[in-house]
């Protein structure tokens, strides 16, 4: 759940090794030693936004036929999620590409010998749908799928505006990083004198609830139609001193 290490007197490694910011010994007093803690801050609600993405791959005889097909076949898809109450400006283009997940290892076609090149041209694209609510999931996938989605990925689900989410987050990664400080200080006969540093070290991924973080942001799952956690790490240095 988190890093703790203590400069000087104490060292707790976890996780492989990662460049930190220059530590702060020279602002710690004689006698004080430094507490260097990584605190992740938690926090849980409902999502207010899911996201779903849909693959759209279309065939011609020429490239122009293969992009004209494509583009007839997006906008019927676009028809379908309308019809299935998804708001105009809740369909959009995907940056993703059409190729969803870990799928995508294909030899491209013109690193093929000309013999071995597919006689149809292909064209692929990918759309964004985003849906207020999550109870109307799986209509919305199988409207998607009639109307021809080669693939249809998610749901992620997730808040719109995580700001207040974060807030929150922050408070609890602060609070617990100062229990952990005063939990290694009693340990070591000493106390919390004072917060010399607070930062958003970053820290890779050292363990799995951190890689949730990750396929998150690739659009591998995010959360549950139940609640979405919105997750913070920070970094405070504390120097201790003798006595409890």
């Amino acid at each position: 759940m988190r890093l703790a290490g203590l400069a000087l007197a104490l060292t707790l490694a976890a996780g492989p090794a990662v460049a930190q910011p220059a530590p702060a010994a020279s602002t710690v007093a004689p006698g004080e030693t430094l507490l260097e803690v990584d605190a992740v801050g938690k926090v849980r609600g409902p999502p207010d936004l899911v996201r779903l993405y849909v693959a759209v791959k279309s065939t011609g005889e020429s490239a122009a036929k293969a992009r004209s097909a494509n583009a007839a076949l997006i906008e019927r898809i676009t028809a379908a999620a309308r019809t299935a109450g998804v708001a105009a400006a809740d369909v959009r283009p995907s940056a993703r590409g059409w190729r969803i997940g870990f799928i995508g290892n294909e030899i491209p076609e013109m690193a093929l010998p000309a013999a071995m090149r597919p006689a149809a041209k292909t064209e692929a694209s990918a759309l964004e749908i985003r849906l207020r609510g999550s109870g109307r999931v799986e209509a919305v996938r199988t409207a998607l799928e009639l109307a021809g989605a080669d693939q249809v990925s998610g749901p992620v689900y997730e808040l719109e505006d995580d700001s207040s989410a974060r807030r929150a987050a922050k408070q609890n990664a602060v609070d617990t990083a100062r229990t952990e400080a005063d939990d290694y200080a009693r340990a070591l006969g000493m106390h919390v004198v004072r917060i010399l540093r607070v930062s958003e070290r970053v820290t890779p991924y050292p363990n799995p609830e951190d890689m949730e973080t990750l396929y998150a942001s690739m659009g591998l799952g995010s959360g549950s139609a139940e609640e979405v956690e919105t997750s913070v790490r920070v970094a405070v240095d504390f120097a201790l001193a003798p006595g409890r």
